[in-house]
């Protein structure tokens, strides 16, 4: 048996439907077409990734053009550095886009690892290390930023770290 690579997205898959875990983790099928909200979440995060590599705001818009939604991604991008712009000068970006893989346990014929990408690992003056991720939502702030506080990810990715 080969080894199993366990995302976040991967075990909220298998927590809510194994079935669906099946399909999509082993035998790599999804759907053909996206939604809405996922190409214009992903384009988004395309161009937060290339402004923290570039600091150009420019540039991240070019880079996060998806055909059918240009103008709604560059609002976002716009309104998002507009918001965004002066935490970025107290905070140094150490990495973008960030990969983890880290040894979980032993199975039959193989091991299991935490594995994922941290959108960006900062550092302030005083040389801590926060993990930053992106979420786009539809929701109400107050609702959305309420659910965030229970999510597993940033929970699974400070541990990986403390890991290495």
């Amino acid at each position: 048996m080969a080894n199993i690579v366990l995302s976040n997205s991967g075990i909220g898959t298998l927590q809510t439907c194994p079935w669906m875990y099946k399909l999509k983790y082993e035998l790599d099928l999804e759907q053909m077409e996206k939604p809405i909200y996922y190409r214009v979440g992903s384009a988004f995060h395309k161009g937060v990734e290339v402004f923290r590599e570039t600091s150009s705001i420019a540039k991240a818009i070019k880079a996060s053009a998806d055909v059918d939604n240009r103008a709604l991604v560059a609002a976002m991008l716009h309104q998002w550095h507009k918001e965004s712009k002066n935490f970025y000068q107290e905070y140094e970006v150490v990495e973008v886009e960030m990969c983890l893989e880290v040894p979980l346990a032993k199975h039959d014929g193989g091991d299991i690892f935490l594995g994922g990408v941290i959108d960006a690992l900062i550092k302030d003056e005083q040389g801590r290390l926060f993990i930053c991720e992106n979420k786009t939502t539809s929701d109400t702030m107050e609702r959305f930023t309420s659910r965030l506080w229970a999510q597993r990810q940033g929970l699974l990715y400070n541990w990986a770290l403390r890991q290495l």
